[in-house]
């Protein structure tokens, strides 16, 4: 993931704002292990735009700061000879903490996106969760057979998660059996036991044997031989 996302900050990017080398390494470094998809790469690349143009405009300040100890002229040299009308002192110009400045610009930009991030993650790993939980709950015989009682179990149960997004699958689950068992034990239903299946729903063959010898009597069919 770190290689795709140095990939698309130069292809987005490249050298329009200078050079960014090391920015792009930053970048690299605080969210490669971040990232969980490529989905969240095109946001990460379009949200540092404005720490790259801060980056450059600190090497601008570089630049003209270097520029101009260039171009100060040396002091005279008047020998032993004291200046009779001497200048009264300048303050020593200070090289500006240009790695400060940086590191602002840095934290400005890469905070509010490793938040966006950790939402994002937090906001799938709840997803998860409930898919888990409900294909999980769903799949209890006694839930299968008890669909009503299960419905509103389950209806509760995420109108309560919505209050506890951090909740498990396991979590989850425990919640909506909790209540689904109080529901069907009024009906004299007790979940602990093994699930015995009553049989119906087709699971054995009719027996037609009746119908058929009438059927025979009749001339409808001809009688077996």
């Amino acid at each position: 993931m770190k290689n795709k996302l140095l990939a698309a900050l130069e292809q987005r990017y490249g050298g329009a704002l200078g050079s960014k080398n090391e920015i792009y390494e930053k970048v690299v470094t605080a969210y490669g292990n971040l990232i969980t998809s490529e989905e969240q790469i095109p946001d990460i690349v379009a949200g540092v735009e404005p720490l790259l143009k801060d980056f450059q405009s600190v090497n601008d300040k570089l630049r003209a700061f270097e520029k101009k100890k260039e171009q100060t002229p040396p002091p005279s040299d008047n020998g032993n000879q004291p200046n009779p009308n001497p200048e009264p002192p300048k303050p020593a110009d200070e090289k500006p903490d240009f790695k400060a400045m940086f590191a602002e610009a840095l934290a400005e930009v890469v905070n509010p996106l490793k938040e966006e991030i950790a939402t994002f993650k937090a906001e799938q790993s709840a997803k998860t969760a409930l898919s888990t939980a409900e294909a999980t709950f769903k799949g209890n015989d006694y839930v299968k057979k008890y669909a009503d009682e299960a419905d509103a179990a389950w209806e509760m149960t995420n109108e309560i998660r919505k209050y506890n997004p951090n909740w498990t699958a396991e979590e989850i689950v425990n919640d909506a059996m909790s209540r689904f068992n109080k529901a069907v034990a009024k009906k004299g239903v007790d979940t602990s036991k093994p699930f015995e299946s009553d049989g119906g729903g087709g699971e054995t063959d009719a027996d037609f044997s009746s119908f058929e010898r009438a059927a025979q009597k009749l001339g409808w069919t001809e009688p077996d031989k």
